[in-house]
């Protein structure tokens, strides 16, 4: 006896095997595309660049340095569901530089163009997935308020009526979380994380656990109520050094304006510890750098109005390392009134490669 084969029930695995094949595709591209921080390296036209870049639900920020100037500058940007991309550039002082469009695909692979904000020259990229990275970074966030001990007043018309408003005393956190390959490691980093956020400026108040911090919000008395933002953010991985920053923005409701503070966090990957000035830069070093840091500071600001006198500046301990120089910041009032904001000086390496430490970390960036 023959028998016959119904041609649909032939093509039925053909088709199944079809989809499943489709579908496991479009995971991988969905799975690919929902990263939180990924390394890339690669060129704008021949001009080799480095990129961090993090992503959170549609936003896309990090910063980039030209390999041949080590200058970071701070990106901000959008990536839609299907990989395209809009990416807007900014260097130290704020202003827009430059734009990337284009398209991620298969493979963790940026591509598309790269334009000049002041000349609107066009000029194509590419950036792959780095190798040299076994760092991974994850955010978590927290959010409490309290409405029921909070009234704003609120005048509503000409003749000085008034109404009372309901407002709540708000406080967000985000907290950034380090994974290395070392457990011990990680360990460290993520404590000193924490350490830092109950190290800030919460008045007469201290924190030592999470749970107390975000409950502080209840507290009887919340100076009239107040909206305050913790943040941890990313700021580069480069040479085994990891840099951070951790702040605070507060505003006091009543208050005339809002405050806040920021301090940046050097970490060595391979022991965990943060890194100072002593360990990058030859003994007796200050009287040097100051000097050489006053001269950009005037420079970038004026001498007018600020804390010091001419040839009396002095730098703090907040900096942070990058590829081209030391960073520097000042928080509100540290060095002049609160209208002057918060300044900062870079300072290119190539200026004080007489000040950096032979054989220290910042050797890779040392003029022999």
């Amino acid at each position: 006896m023959i028998l016959k084969t119904n041609p649909i029930l032939m093509i039925i695995p053909l088709l199944m095997m079809f989809l499943s094949t489709s579908l496991l595709s479009q995971t991988e591209n969905t799975n690919e595309k929902d990263f939180t921080y990924i390394k890339l390296t690669g060129t704008i036209s021949n001009y080799p660049i480095v990129m961090d870049l993090l992503k959170e639900g549609a936003e896309l920020y990090g910063s980039y340095y030209y390999v041949k100037s080590g200058l970071p500058l701070y990106l901000n940007g959008e990536i839609d569901d299907k990989g395209v991309f809009s990416i807007t550039e900014r260097n130290e002082k704020g202003e827009t530089t430059g734009t990337f469009s284009g398209q991620l695909s298969k493979g963790m692979v940026f591509t598309g163009d790269w334009i000049n904000y002041k000349t609107d020259k066009s000029l194509p990229f590419k950036l792959e997935k780095s190798s040299d990275n076994s760092l991974s970074i994850s955010f978590n966030y927290s959010m409490s308020e309290n409405c029921d001990s909070v009234v704003e007043e609120k005048e509503i018309n000409e003749e000085d009526d008034i109404e009372e408003e309901e407002r709540c005393t708000t406080l967000d956190l985000k907290l950034i979380q380090v994974s290395t390959p070392s457990p011990i490691v990680t360990k460290k980093i993520n404590q000193t994380i924490l350490k830092a956020i109950f190290e800030l400026d919460f008045g007469s108040e201290k924190y030592t656990t999470i749970d107390d911090l975000m409950n502080s919000v209840n507290l009887n008395d919340v100076d009239g109520g107040y909206d305050r933002t913790i943040s941890s953010s990313f700021l580069m991985n480069i040479n085994g050094i990891l840099c951070l920053s951790i702040g605070h923005h507060y505003y006091a409701f009543y208050a005339a304006h809002p405050n806040g503070e920021g301090y940046y966090y050097n970490f060595n990957l391979q022991t965990g510890e943060l890194i100072s000035l002593d360990e990058l830069l030859v003994p007796n070093f200050d009287s040097e750098l100051n000097k050489i840091a006053e001269a950009y500071f005037i420079k970038e600001y004026g001498s007018d109005n600020w804390n010091f006198e001419v040839g009396e500046f002095e730098l703090n301990r907040n900096f942070t390392i990058t590829p081209g120089g030391l960073l520097f910041d000042f928080n509100r009032y540290e060095i002049g009134p609160y209208v002057m904001g918060v300044p900062s000086v870079f300072i290119p390496y190539s200026k004080i490669n007489h000040l950096l430490k032979p054989n220290g970390l910042l050797e890779p960036w040392r003029k022999k």
